[in-house]
């Protein structure tokens, strides 16, 4: 499989290396053994993996990461079980970033909109910008 992202879990001492058709590989990061596997929803390929160590309780984990495919989905991951906890409604995302306080800023592919996801409650879009408008607060 050919890897396009990577990234470390502190969590459980992993890395997570994303690539073809919605997989992400689980390696153990003593020994790079492959101990897991994390199969999107989404086949296209992983382009960004980010990971947090703050989530809302709301979803019931403690620590994430946030993937997003070339197909522009954008999931949320249990850093600790590897199971798909949230999909991003809509998100056609270009890119993904967290803010300092760990909520995800989605761009979207269209470069006209940025949406806001807080880190207390991350499954609802607070804000909306488009190119040439006001913030819209939802």
């Amino acid at each position: 499989m050919n890897m396009t992202t990577i990234i470390s879990n502190p969590f459980t001492a992993t890395v997570w290396a994303g690539g073809e058709s919605g997989k992400i590989v689980i390696l153990s990061a003593s020994t790079y053994e492959r101990i897991g596997q994390v199969d999107l929803p989404d086949q296209s390929q992983v382009e960004q993996l980010i990971f947090t160590d703050r989530v809302g309780t709301s979803l019931g984990i403690a620590a994430g990461v946030w993937a997003r495919t070339r197909g522009g989905n954008v999931y949320l991951i249990n850093a600790l079980t590897g199971s798909v906890v949230f999909e991003v409604p809509h998100a056609n995302a270009k890119l993904i970033q967290l803010s300092n306080d760990k909520s995800l800023w989605v761009q979207q592919k269209s470069e006209i909109s940025l949406m806001l996801f807080p880190f207390e409650n991350p499954i609802h879009c607070i804000v909306q910008t488009r190119k040439g408008s006001d913030v819209n607060n939802k």
